[in-house]
C-alpha cells in the first residue's frame, strides 16, 4: 500500500497497519523493513520500531511469572518471537525458584540464520 507523501499521522498508521496485517505484525517489523514502506524514512522507522520495543518490554512484566515446564518458556518465548520471518535470540533469565526475572531479543537476523551475541548474551545475564 503506498501512502501519500505529506499524508496525516492517521492515515500513514492505517496503510502501515493493513500492510504488515495488524498490530501484532508491525510490531514484528524491523527499522530497515519499515523504511521501504512509502512515507516512512530512516528515522520515522527507528521511531515506530522503538515505541514497540518499549512496549513490548513494558507489557512483558516478569512479576510473579514462573517457568516450571517447558510449555511456560514456550509461553514465555512466544510474545517475544511470536510468528517473526526473522530469526531472532531471545534470552530469559530465571531465579532458583523458577522466577521469571529478565525477557529480551538479543538478536534478529534474517529468515534463515541469526547471528548470537555470546558477549552480549553473558553480559545481561550477568547484570540480571
Amino acid at each position: 500500500m503506498k501512502a501519500e507523501r505529506g499524508a496525516g499521522p492517521e492515515t500513514l498508521a492505517q496503510k502501515l497497519l493493513a500492510a504488515w496485517g495488524g498490530v501484532a505484525g508491525l510490531a514484528t517489523a524491523r527499522p530497515e523493513e519499515l523504511a521501504r514502506e512509502a512515507g516512512v524514512g530512516p528515522a520515522k522507522a527507528a521511531r515506530i520500531a522503538a515505541a514497540f520495543a518499549v512496549g513490548s518490554r513494558r507489557s512483558r512484566e516478569t512479576d510473579e511469572v514462573r517457568l516450571a515446564t517447558s510449555e511456560d518458556v514456550a509461553r514465555a518465548a512466544h510474545s517475544l518471537i511470536g510468528t517473526s520471518a526473522t530469526e531472532k535470540v531471545a534470552v530469559l533469565v530465571v531465579d532458583g525458584g523458577y522466577g521469571l526475572k529478565l525477557v529480551e531479543v538479543v538478536a534478529v537476523g534474517t529468515a534463515k540464520a541469526c547471528p548470537m551475541p555470546v558477549r552480549e548474551i553473558l553480559a545481561l545475564v550477568r547484570e540480571s
